[in-house]
């Protein structure tokens, strides 16, 4: 389900034959295929954090994943024979850090202050007014748009949805018996309705169908037809994503 969170994957199975994967924050959920059995490292960025390894703006893969070396030429490739050769993960895991070093030091792109400062508003009060940032912060409300996109993602308003979506799963994690309206107006929402929207959005079911078949807090396990395929009556917008065919994942 999505987080707001920019992710890089590389499938460490012996058979590997698919490239590293990088995947743009999402705004809506993502579908695993686990019909096949591999062994994928991954690193998930804070919410703006991947935009200093890249010249091109993150936004261009929002809701996407596409292969590394779309945005890092060779070297990507280098790295994932340099993964498939070490000898466990730990020393797999300095290797990709060695690797995302080396990235910060070549571009040297540090975040725009106002982003930094509308993540972390953003992140601890969920019922801030976009329009009351941009106006604490003194900077056009187009440039900050574009601001926020090109380093995050997403725009303000829909990173903001997500962050509050979040924070209903985590204050739910552990519950099984809820009460819906007290959740919507907890977390700041209009109205029931209102959540069981971004429920439908962001996870692709309803509030009651993510509580019967959650497996962990983003993650919910999918009944199939006999011919493979999701059920319509409990999947709703799921995505496939057609960028990259080797990969289906679901954050």
């Amino acid at each position: 389900m999505p987080t707001g969170e920019m992710g890089l994957f590389i499938d460490v199975s012996d058979t590997s034959s698919s490239p590293p994967i990088l995947a743009g924050a999402s705004s809506r959920p993502r579908v695993l295929n686990t019909a096949q059995s591999i062994r994928m490292l991954g690193v998930s960025f804070a919410p703006g954090g991947a935009s200093s390894l890249f010249q091109t703006p993150v936004s261009e893969i929002a809701n996407l994943t596409v292969p590394l070396d779309e945005f890092c030429g060779g070297s990507a490739i280098a790295l994932q024979a340099e993964m498939l050769e070490a000898p466990s993960n730990a020393v797999r895991f300095r290797v990709l850090e060695r690797y995302l070093e080396a990235l910060l030091a070549a571009i040297d792109a540090p975040d725009h202050p106002a982003v930094r400062y509308a993540l972390g508003e953003l992140r601890s009060v969920h019922e801030v007014r976009i329009a009351d940032l941009i106006g604490r912060m003194g900077i056009g409300q187009r440039r900050f748009i574009e601001l926020f996109r090109r380093e995050v993602g997403l725009t303000p308003k829909l990173y903001q949805r997500v962050t509050r979506f979040q924070q209903v799963l985590a204050s739910i994690e552990n519950h099984r018996d809820i009460e819906w309206s007290d959740v919507a107006s907890l977390h700041g929402y209009f109205d029931q309705a209102h959540l069981i929207h971004d429920f439908n959005t962001f996870a692709g079911v309803s509030p009651t169908v993510y509580l019967q078949r959650r497996s962990s807090r983003n993650h919910v396990t999918l009944p199939v037809s006999s011919n493979g395929n999701f059920l319509q009556s409990s999947a709703r917008g799921l995505h496939h994503d057609t960028a990259s065919p080797s990969l289906r994942t679901k954050t």
